[in-house]
């Protein structure tokens, strides 16, 4: 089943080159968030529409591919791909008609903000508290160190325990939290935009503001960030390649350079399995329609992000060293960048810890149906 339309693709994969590529390098330089090129691609259609997921994986794919720019691609995606996507999915209708509107126009810029730090994203650690007053409102203290689109987000998703531990999810708007970008403190996603978020005695409207099916929101949120991430790796990683190919391949002298090759070689054959797995994702959720299906493939497919796709464009760096520094520096940057998706979606050891515990609850599972048949 295919996870992308070649023709979207080839469409955003030109307005990334044109809109984002030619300043990429100044903007990574001066640690620029073009917040006007970022408006400029909602008004284009870059939010996608409609109930395929096709088409936001072609826009985030091409955009990535064109650009090779994953900081601003990924803030872009964290917007559209995972926030708006939230809302739609598990908002109430009164929540939907307030505020997708805005999400859609990009009037306001979502965010998703779970991990703390020491918890990542294991959720059961996190330490952001909601309690219940005597007038019915909820008191929020809630901080978040990191998370997509923090300083300039118009609605944040934040997630907190309440009194009775029980996991909930709060929609903030964003002149009500404390924001604060991070772009002199993280020594990476310079052309997007990372911050930190705090709330100390926020009173919120239960009805208003929490979010139904906050568990299995947050999950689904977890697994559509994994699934976008890859998305947008393969997507820069074909890009790369195809600078790679047409810079190398057409002199003579390549094929005379078994090292060479062998990179060439490597590089696709990431990009390839990348592809591969996400395609197998996409068709055993039904096209992206049930993420719990695919709850082990997406611990796999973030391993593969945090171990293979780096040495995929180191392979790539070390290929175009050899012929001059535009790509290598491009692929330089991206190598830096990738670093920084450990903490978007947690960690390989995470990673690990919950694809035992997910075999672990399916095997428990199993049982329970033999003995009762």
């Amino acid at each position: 089943m295919k996870f992308l339309d070649e023709k979207l693709v080839r469409h955003w994969e030109g307005v990334g080159r044109d809109l984002l590529l030619p300043s990429v390098a100044a903007r990574d330089a001066s640690a620029t968030f073009d917040r006007a090129v970022w408006t400029r691609l909602i008004e284009m259609g870059a939010q996608g529409g409609g109930e395929s997921y096709v088409e936001p994986n072609s826009i985030v794919y091409g955009l990535g591919k064109g650009s090779l720019d994953l900081p601003f691609c990924s803030s872009l995606g964290a917007h559209f791909a995972i926030a708006t996507d939230l809302l739609a999915t598990f908002g109430s209708p009164e929540q939907r008609e307030k505020y997708l509107p805005q999400l859609q126009s990009g009037a306001r810029v979502g965010t998703i903000c779970n991990a703390e730090q020491g918890s990542g994203s294991d959720l059961r650690k996190m330490r952001s508290h909601v309690t219940a007053e005597p007038d019915g409102h909820l008191r929020v203290e809630a901080f978040k160190p990191c998370a997509n689109n923090l300083s300039f987000a118009g609605l944040a998703f934040v997630s907190c325990w309440n009194d009775e531990k029980e996991i909930r999810l709060y929609l903030l708007e964003g002149e009500e939290i404390e924001q604060t970008r991070l772009h002199d403190q993280f020594a990476s996603f310079r052309t997007g935009v990372v911050g930190s978020m705090r709330t100390s005695g926020l009173l919120l409207n239960r009805k208003e503001r929490e979010l139904p099916r906050a568990f299995f929101a947050l999950r689904h949120c977890l697994h559509t960030e994994r699934f976008y991430l890859g998305v947008l790796v393969a997507g820069i990683l074909a890009g790369l390649e195809d600078g790679v190919v047409s810079r190398l391949l057409a002199r003579e002298t390549t094929f005379e350079r078994q090292y060479l090759q062998e990179k060439i070689v490597n590089l696709r054959s990431a990009r390839v399995r990348l592809e591969a797995l996400l395609g197998h994702i996409f068709e055993i959720t039904g096209s992206g329609k049930s993420w719990e299906r695919a709850a082990i493939e997406l611990c796999v497919l973030k391993t593969f992000l945090n171990t293979e796709a780096p040495k995929a464009v180191q392979n790539a760096f070390e290929t175009m060293s050899f012929e001059g520094v535009f790509l290598s520096s491009h692929a330089q940057r991206v190598y830096r960048d990738l670093q920084a998706l450990t903490f978007f979606g947690g960690t390989t050891e995470l990673q690990k810890i919950q694809i035992f515990e997910d075999l672990a609850r399916g095997e428990k599972k199993r049982n329970r149906l033999k003995k009762a048949a």
